[in-house]
C-alpha cells in the first residue's frame, strides 16, 4: 500500500506484527469531515488514506467510510486503517470489527486523531 513515496509501512512485516518504531511515536492518523460532508483521512506520512485496498478485501459500505457510530461505513474505515498500518490483510480482517467497536465508533463526527502509539498498544493487547 504505497502512498507515493516509499516508507517503512511499505516493507513486509511479520505475521501479526505492526511496524517497529521508537518508544514514543508521535505520528498519527487524522480524520476530518469537510463542509460538503466528505470524510478525509490522512496517514501518518501525510498522504490520504486510500479506500480501494480495503474495498478489495471486504465491501462493507458502497459510499465509503464513516465514523462515530457502529455501522458499515465505520467498519470500512476500521478495515482500511488496520490494513494500512499492519500491511497484513488477514490481521486487518480479523481485528477490524473489534477496532471499529473500540475506536472508530467513539470518534466525534467532525474530526478525530488516532496516534500510531495508541494503535500499536491496542494491537499489542489483542489475543494472537
Amino acid at each position: 500500500m504505497s502512498h507515493g513515496a516509499s516508507s517503512a509501512r511499505d516493507e513486509p512485516r511479520d505475521h501479526w506484527a505492526p511496524a517497529t518504531a521508537a518508544a514514543t511515536d508521535t505520528r498519527a492518523y487524522h480524520g476530518l469531515r469537510l463542509d460538503n460532508g466528505r470524510c478525509v483521512v490522512t496517514c501518518p506520512d501525510g498522504a490520504l488514506l486510500e479506500l480501494a485496498p480495503s474495498l478489495a478485501l471486504i465491501r462493507h459500505s458502497r459510499t465509503g467510510w464513516e465514523w462515530g457510530y457502529l455501522g458499515s461505513g465505520p467498519a470500512q474505515l476500521a478495515l482500511a486503517l488496520l490494513l494500512d498500518h499492519l500491511g497484513n490483510a488477514h490481521a486487518a480482517i480479523h481485528w477490524h470489527q473489534a477496532f471499529k467497536h473500540d475506536f472508530v465508533s467513539t470518534w466525534r463526527r467532525d474530526s478525530w486523531v488516532l496516534p500510531v502509539e495508541d494503535l500499536r498498544r491496542w494491537i499489542g493487547s489483542r489475543p494472537q
